[in-house]
Formats: structure tokens, sequence, C-alpha cells
């Protein structure tokens, strides 16, 4: 299946919704969307990259200090440790 990277972006949006997969991402709302659509103009190497990145390792990225986390959970403990501004 060649764009088996598609059908994981596809399930993560069924499942948590475009916007909080883009923050996971790190794309926006907008380029989540369009990639499914089949319509953006970008870089699809770069969107396919990040995708199997973040979500080829069943949903979970690794961790240095918690070992295997959702993106969710590594955003959260990323802004938890970030220093005040």
């Amino acid at each position: 299946m060649p764009d088996m990277w598609k059908e994981i972006l596809r399930r993560e949006v069924e499942e948590k919704g475009a916007k909080a997969v883009g923050v996971e991402l790190c794309y926006s709302r907008s380029v989540v969307d369009l990639v499914l659509k089949g319509t953006y103009k970008g870089n699809l190497a770069n969107v396919e990259a990040r995708v199997m990145s973040i979500y080829g390792n069943n949903g979970q990225v690794i961790c240095p200090v918690k070992g295997g986390i959702s993106p969710a959970k590594c955003i959260e403990a990323w802004q938890m440790a970030r220093p005040s501004a």
C-alpha cells in the first residue's frame, strides 16, 4: 500500500480531529485537511516523514525520560518542562 501514511493520518484525524493532529505534527489544521483532500501544494514527502515519525510506531513517540508515549503526552510533558518566559 503506497500511501499507507495517508491512511494512518486519516485514522488519527478521525480519532482526534484535524486540529489536534495538526498540533501533534507541527502543521496547521489546514495542511492536514488539504493533505487528506489531495490538494496540498507543499512537499508531501516532508508531511509523510512527519506522519510516520509520529504515528508510524503504533502512535507513539520515544521519550528519553518516559519511553513510548503518545504525541499529545509528549507535548504536555514538554510544555510543563519548559522554563517560563
